[in-house]
């Protein structure tokens, strides 16, 4: 990479990749890395110093761990962590202070730690596909958030406090364990998409009505009995699903 100074996107996924050359450090302008699925054990050190980098992309690896020297990267916008061997958010992720998107879906977190909430320009947090168990209220700090993706999780319950993160435009809690429709979901009127299937609900409440964004609703997989006629008061549906 020595003589590769102009380049600004690199893109070296889906390779058996083990280990990047140190060589790496003379893409001074790199904006864009994606070493997705690939064998890493172990954010290389050099990555670190492309200070210039917005977008890393380092899903389906390997990873255990994030250095800490990551919080060079002071331009990163967008980090996917998706698909690695990461049983909590790594800590050193969240001095990324301009960090908006955090993809970390297909892990083995069993928490949303509280020092996440340094993250206060996160617009989009996914974290499907892993172990979770509720939602902390420490995520309502996260008030800038649009997008919040946390299906195939083990949430048993939705709480009230959901109701801060009035930014939301899309909520996605498909294949959790809801055995009743999260009424305090209605109260975030900005909402465009709502995924909430597989879960075991068995009613829509009236309350669905306050959702008059509302674009895409999935509801299917679930255990209704009834399909109440004040659902067609969501004007703005363009698509339900319910089977």
């Amino acid at each position: 990479f020595i003589h590769l100074s102009n380049l600004i996107e690199l893109d070296i996924s889906d390779n058996l990749l083990a280990e990047i050359p140190k060589s790496i450090i003379n893409l001074v302008n790199l904006k864009s890395l994606d070493l997705s699925e690939n064998k890493l054990r172990k954010l290389p050190e050099a990555i670190t110093h492309l200070t210039n980098l917005e977008k890393l992309l380092l899903g389906d690896n390997q990873l255990t761990e994030i250095p800490e020297s990551i919080d060079r990267l002071i331009n990163l916008t967008r980090l996917n962590l998706s698909k690695n061997n990461f049983k909590e958010i790594p800590e050193p992720v969240t001095h990324l202070a301009n960090l908006s998107e955090l993809i970390m879906f297909g892990n083995q977190l069993t928490e949303i730690p509280g020092y996440i909430t340094r993250l206060n320009n996160l617009t989009q947090l996914n974290l499907n596909d892993n172990k979770l168990k509720e939602i902390p209220e420490h995520i309502t700090c996260l008030n800038n958030l649009t997008q919040l993706h946390l299906s195939n999780n083990q949430l048993i319950e939705i709480p009230a406090f959901i109701t801060r993160l009035a930014n939301l435009t899309r909520l996605n809690l498909n294949n959790n364990r809801l055995n009743k429709f999260p009424e305090y979901i209605t109260y975030l009127t900005n909402l465009n998409l709502l995924f909430l299937s597989g879960n075991h609900l068995k009613k829509i409440p009236e309350s669905i009505t306050r959702l008059t964004n509302l674009t895409v609703l999935y509801l299917n997989y679930n255990q209704l009995k009834e399909i109440p006629e004040y659902i067609t008061h969501l004007s703005n549906l363009n698509r339900i699903y319910l089977n």
